[in-house]
């Protein structure tokens, strides 16, 4: 019974369920900023050397920082923490539980929405880890990642064994980048047709950093009844009634030209040609600028410092723990311009994170710049 009582006081203890940061002086001490890096990093706990050089003072210094970082990027665990970073920003971990009507996708399997997870992570390793890339080609390139299942989903010759091929798209195949991956287009659908609406939102919000708000209480969610009597044929009329109506017009106007682009692929992401026995118009438009399809809208996104600046946000968030306050917005600019100036290699922001002031700080600034 007393064993009993002291472990479950040891399990409830918030020192056990969470890694707190009182710092000395506004500044986490040695062991607290190694905490902060094995769970930035590896997603994992301390190992002997970092608490070594957390007891030596190495973690005391921006360079006695930045070199452990850059020893823990070259251990295997590094992957876990990189992979760890997107599937929070990309939302992988919905794919995990995929759900699809499979009486409209025969092609909707168990294991698919696994699959489609594995190709999004195969791509990252390639392109963050092995080729240290500019980060705006995960929107660009033309190597798709693909196993035997996710091979005949995107209409490609077979491949062997169960693990992921590099294949190289042919050339004017639609697909490419990370907006033409079946993860992006079946997470952000429903389950038995797709959405525009909510492609256009997860591109503002994910690649972007614009939260577009939810919408107000009481406005009619319906797209399929037609008060004159004559209901829309395709998902594009549906979706005309936002662009209509002022009540919706101030929030769509920034979702669904972004997601009527993607129309092609249905709600797995399979490519189709038409909706309803209607040709489909893949038409769309990014900050008054018209194009056709879901390449033309990666390439004019990859082309903005906006996506850049959104990841360097968005690692700012996930490395410190915390939403930022105003007052690190001059941080995380800092930042923004050395990514922009380093190629936007995504290794080098990270080493630039850690090594700058903001990362060792306890908690976020208040308005007045006061820790």
């Amino acid at each position: 019974g007393g064993v009993a009582g002291a472990v479950s006081l040891v399990l409830q203890a918030p020192e056990f369920l969470f890694r707190v940061e009182l710092g000395e002086g506004g500044q986490l001490t040695g062991f607290e900023l190694a905490g902060r890096l094995a769970a930035f990093l590896w997603q994992s706990a301390p190992d002997d050397a970092l608490l070594d050089a957390a007891a030596d003072g190495v973690l005391d210094t921006p360079e006695g920082l930045r070199a452990e970082a850059e020893r823990m990027l070259a251990d295997p665990k590094a992957e876990r923490g990189v992979l760890g970073f997107f599937a929070e920003a990309f939302t992988l971990d919905h794919l995990d539980q995929l759900v699809k009507d499979r009486e409209v996708f025969v092609r909707m399997t168990p294991t698919l929405g696994a699959a489609m997870r594995g190709e999004v992570e195969a791509l990252l390793r390639w392109l963050v880890l092995d080729e240290d890339a500019d980060l705006r080609t995960l929107l660009t390139t033309r190597t798709v990642f693909v196993n035997p299942e996710l091979a005949a989903l995107y209409g490609l010759p077979p491949v062997d064994g169960p693990g992921f091929t590099a294949v190289q798209l042919p050339d004017g195949h639609p697909r490419g980048g990370l907006l033409g991956t079946a993860a992006f287009l079946a997470t952000h659908a429903h389950a038995t047709v797709t959405s525009p609406t909510f492609r256009g939102k997860a591109i503002q919000n994910q690649l972007l950093c614009f939260d577009v708000p939810p919408p107000p209480p009481g406005v009619p969610l319906n797209l399929e009844a037609d008060p004159e009597g004559a209901p829309p044929t395709t998902t594009r009329e549906k979706l005309a009634r936002h662009a209509e109506d002022p009540t919706c017009a101030g929030c769509h106007q920034f979702m669904d030209p972004l997601g009527l682009a993607l129309e092609n692929f249905d709600a797995i992401g399979a490519w189709r040609t038409t909706e309803a026995g209607h040709p489909i118009d893949a038409s769309g438009g990014f900050r008054g600028e018209p194009f056709v399809g879901g390449r033309a809208l990666a390439e004019r996104i990859a082309a903005t410092d906006d996506f850049a600046a959104c990841q360097v946000r968005r690692l700012y968030r996930f490395g410190l723990g915390h939403l930022e306050a105003r007052s690190e917005e001059a941080a995380i600019r800092e930042l923004a311009q050395g990514f922009e100036a380093d190629g936007r290699r995504f290794r080098g922001l990270v080493l630039a994170l850690v090594s700058h002031p903001a990362f060792r700080a306890v908690g976020p600034l208040d308005e007045e710049g006061d820790e």
